[in-house]
């Protein structure tokens, strides 16, 4: 669903992933200098919508747990924020 917003706000993915949790994030997915855009306010803009499309339709989805339901996904979310920030090489 986020790509989808991405793609509706007008951006590709490699200029929202630029914008995104710096430049380690932008190169692990594989993007160089040869897909950068100019940081501009418009640009600023679009993944701006992007971001707030994607949030909308999360909270439509989301609307529908409670309890257990909701419950288990808060855990799933902190298990999977837990896992990276302390990754594990594979051998």
């Amino acid at each position: 669903m986020h790509r989808e917003a991405v793609a509706g706000a007008g951006l590709s993915a490699a200029v929202a992933c630029q914008l995104d949790r710096g430049d380690d994030y932008f190169l692990l997915h594989g993007y160089g200098d040869e897909h950068r855009v100019a940081d501009t306010p418009d640009v600023r803009a679009a993944k701006a919508a992007a971001e707030e499309a994607t949030n909308t339709r999360m909270g439509e989805l989301l609307a529908v747990l409670d309890g257990p339901g909701l419950d288990a996904l808060v855990a799933g979310a902190v298990a999977m924020d837990e896992a990276w920030r302390a990754p594990v090489p594979i051998s």
